[in-house]
């Protein structure tokens, strides 16, 4: 300010000193002006300098006060919006930055919507970029708009991360200035929340669930379960990394837990599965989209047990640890693998002896082709057309085909037929190469051990 001051002072004497020595000039030329030229030397007082240097003064004072007004308007809103995330238990975070004084109910429900949508979201998921502040009006009584956008990301099995940006304004109000000083408080009078509710948006009140290698969103008020789906993905997909070693991927993976599955067209962008089948009935629990996103519907997943949910969440997991086969191994494969990774043989003992005299009939009655699954094409819609039953069937007969490949050649069999099979050879050939029958030899095969596993397992019973 002493720098401005002094050249201040500087540009109004030049100034003044300029027109005396104008008028001096014309004075010589012309003696009738010699008394312009001493007014004008004479108005050079210390009091017109003064003078010219307090309004000078003034403005500046003020254009400082304004500066600073929108500097700490800008510093307050990042402040806010970054400590956002995890404020609901941590609500220090937010504390002293804004009143929340929204001028209409209005206003006040978008402040409280946003912070709800924000509160349970994990720091290390979020970014927040704010332009500079603006005035809307004058200092003392105008308001102050606030732009900025949120980067919300999540993991994504095919793409790593999948990154949302949501534009955010906000209006303040600052409170306590005066001609001379600038606020001494803030009120938050709006937030507007610009983008489409899709993908986290999509959720009113979400949290997310972050482990090493997976993200698990919710609604907060499905909280437990989505701690309890991230613990148990956790757990079991260095497991199945191992089981498959080269074939698995090793990418992080989201899965999204949904209210019901008319959700999914908002959440993920569609409202079937691209994997497996068509949700039909009981199907329709959980699904893998060809990102490697992982859905699932807890209005139907909340009526089965917990260990049936976990057993479900390996299941879909294994899509996602085998993501890159799809389009290249039939869908009965892929399935079956699932399938097999999904059940406890001990545990389920009963049910499985079931769901295998089930598949042995559908053979009998010719209402599941095996033969015909294995030639599908791998891009192609599993189990199309078909009803409940006959999608029950299909994923019967793709568990049956792998145990049957696990149990009677090994599980360096299975690998090596799903490692040719990626590497685009031919169904029948990579059947041939690796386990020495062509399709209907194997449909063959598949189909005596179903009957013999159920045999067994009947006498084991009785006997």
């Amino acid at each position: 300010m002493r720098h401005q001051y002094q050249i201040w002072v500087i540009v109004i004497v030049a100034v003044l000193m300029g027109a005396g020595i104008a008028a001096f000039l014309l004075s010589t030329a012309e003696p009738s002006r010699t008394a312009a030229a001493s007014d004008a030397f004479e108005a050079l007082t210390l009091d017109t300098v003064t003078k010219g240097l307090g309004n000078a003064a003034a403005y500046h004072r003020e254009q400082a006060l304004q500066e600073r007004t929108l500097q700490a308007a800008t510093i307050r809103a990042t402040r806010w919006l970054r400590g956002m995330p995890g404020s609901r238990l941590q609500p220090k975070q937010l504390a002293g930055t804004f009143v929340d004084a929204g001028p209409t109910a209005a206003a006040t429900a978008s402040i409280i919507a946003f912070r709800e949508w924000g509160d349970d979201l994990p720091a290390n998921a979020w970014t927040s970029t704010v332009r500079p502040a603006t005035f809307d009006g004058d200092r003392l009584t105008g308001t102050i708009t606030v732009r900025a956008w949120v980067e919300l990301r999540v993991r994504q099995a095919r793409d790593r991360m999948r990154l949302q940006r949501i534009p955010v304004v906000l209006v303040l109000q600052p409170t306590g200035a005066t001609a001379a000083t600038g606020p001494t408080g803030w009120r938050l009078r709006s937030v507007t929340v610009g983008g489409g509710r899709t993908f986290t948006r999509a959720y009113a009140d979400p949290i997310i669930v972050r482990r090493q290698t997976v993200d698990v969103i919710a609604p907060r008020a499905l909280a437990t379960a989505a701690a309890r789906v991230a613990d148990h993905a956790q757990l079991v997909l260095p497991g199945l990394r191992t089981r498959y070693g080269d074939l698995a991927s090793t990418m992080p993976s989201a899965i999204w837990i949904l209210e019901e599955g008319a959700d999914a067209k908002r959440v993920l962008g569609r409202d079937a599965p691209s994997l497996g089948t068509t949700p039909t009935a009981a199907e329709a629990l959980g699904w893998v989209d060809e990102r490697g996103e992982l859905a699932l519907d807890w209005s139907r997943m909340a009526q089965v047990s917990v260990p049936r949910q976990l057993a479900l969440v390996r299941h879909e997991l294994t899509h996602i640890v085998l993501i890159d086969l799809v389009g290249s191994v039939p869908v009965v494969l892929l399935e079956g693998v699932a399938t097999a990774e999904e059940v406890d043989h001990d545990a389920a003992r009963g049910q499985l002896v079931l769901d295998l005299a089930v598949l042995d009939a559908a053979f009998d009655s010719g209402d599941v082709d095996l033969g015909r699954l294995l030639r599908a094409d791998p891009t192609a819609e599993f189990a199309e057309d078909a009803g409940a039953d006959g999608v029950r069937d299909a994923y019967l007969a793709g568990y049956a085909t792998i145990r049957w490949i696990e149990l009677e050649r090994g599980h360096d069999r299975l690998i090596a037929l799903l490692t040719q099979l990626a590497d685009d050879v031919p169904v029948e050939r990579a059947l041939v190469n690796v386990l020495r029958a062509d399709i209907d030899q194997t449909t063959a095969a598949v189909r005596i051990w179903t009957r013999q596993r159920v045999a067994d397992t009947i006498a084991g019973a009785t006997g």
